[in-house]
C-alpha cells in the first residue's frame, strides 16, 4: 500500500518521465509517514525495479522505471473499469407525498444553472433497491446545490447526480 502511494506521490510532484528532487523528510512530512518508513519503501521499490535512486549528502533524485509505470497504467485501468462503469437502476414508480413540483420550481434556477437544463417542475418518485442505489452513487460525481433563505425561510442544500432516463431524457437524481 505505501509503495503504490510512494509511486502516485512521484508522479504527482514530476509526472512519469521527470525526475523528482527531494529529501525522505520532506516526503515523510507531505505523506504523513516516518522518514524510516520512507527511506525502507524507496529501497524496496529499487529492489523491486519499479525506480532508479540516486542519494547525495543533500537529498535524494528519484525517477520512475518502465516497470512503475506499466504497474500505474494498469492499476488505472482496474479503478477506471470500477468507478467509471456505467450503472443503470431499475425500480417501481411509487406516489410521492405531492410537493415535488412546488420545490422543484423554487430550485429551478439553482438547477437549471448546475445541471445545465431547465427542470419539469415536478418529481418521477422511484423506489429502488438501495443496494444498488449504493452503487450508483459511487460512479457519477455528484453535484452540490447550496442551500439558501428565501425571506423568512431556509431551504436546505441538495445532492444531485445527472442521469439519463430511458437512454433519452435529462434529469437528476435528487437526495434532499
Amino acid at each position: 500500500m505505501i509503495t503504490e502511494l510512494l509511486l502516485l506521490y512521484i508522479v504527482k510532484k514530476v509526472g512519469l518521465f521527470k525526475k523528482l528532487k527531494t529529501t525522505t523528510v520532506k516526503i515523510s512530512k507531505e505523506l504523513n509517514v516516518s522518514q524510516q518508513t520512507i527511506s525502507r519503501t524507496l529501497k524496496k521499490l529499487e529492489d523491486m525495479g519499479l525506480i532508479r535512486r540516486e542519494v547525495s549528502p543533500v537529498g535524494v533524485v528519484i525517477s520512475l522505471e518502465r516497470k512503475a509505470v506499466s504497474m500505474l497504467k494498469k492499476r488505472y485501468s482496474s479503478l477506471k473499469q470500477i468507478f467509471e462503469k456505467k450503472v443503470s437502476l431499475k425500480g417501481k414508480v411509487v406516489e410521492g407525498i405531492g410537493e415535488g413540483k412546488y420545490y422543484v420550481k423554487i430550485y429551478s434556477k439553482k438547477f437549471e444553472h448546475n445541471l445545465g437544463f431547465k427542470p419539469f417542475l415536478g418529481t418521477l418518485n422511484i423506489e429502488v433497491d438501495p443496494a444498488k442505489a449504493k452503487e450508483f452513487m459511487i460512479n457519477p460525481e455528484d453535484i452540490l446545490i447550496d442551500g439558501f433563505k428565501d425571506g423568512s425561510r431556509t431551504y436546505g442544500a441538495v445532492q444531485c447526480y445527472k442521469i439519463i432516463i430511458n437512454n433519452k431524457i435529462e434529469g437528476a437524481l435528487i437526495i434532499p
